[in-house]
């Protein structure tokens, strides 16, 4: 007797909103975010079960072959933004203070 099966698996997943990856140098903010994967999956299994009558070794034997074969593709679009602090935004009021304190 033969026997077999076949599966095929497909996922779309599509995302505009997310987190910025981390950055050594510090917290930098997601301003647009867009991700899209696709993952596809097809299995296959075929087999054989043999019934002996006249052997002394086995009476029976099931014999199976499998293929599998998966893929997986991701796009990520990561726009990072970050404000610099070094300097206030008004920084032309600050210098003024600064060269005050100096001696």
């Amino acid at each position: 007797m033969f026997k077999g099966t076949v599966s095929y698996y497909k996922e779309t997943m599509e995302r505009s909103d997310g987190m910025a990856p981390i950055q050594e140098d510090g917290i930098w903010q997601a301003k647009q975010y867009y991700e899209d994967a696709q993952s596809t999956s097809f299995d296959a299994q075929v087999g054989a079960e043999i019934e002996i009558l006249d052997n002394l070794l086995l009476d029976s034997a099931d014999i199976k072959a499998y293929y599998r074969e998966k893929t997986s593709d991701t796009y990520k679009n990561v726009f990072m933004q970050r404000e610099y602090q070094a300097l206030p935004k008004n920084a032309a009021k600050w210098s003024n203070v600064a060269t005050k304190i100096r001696y």
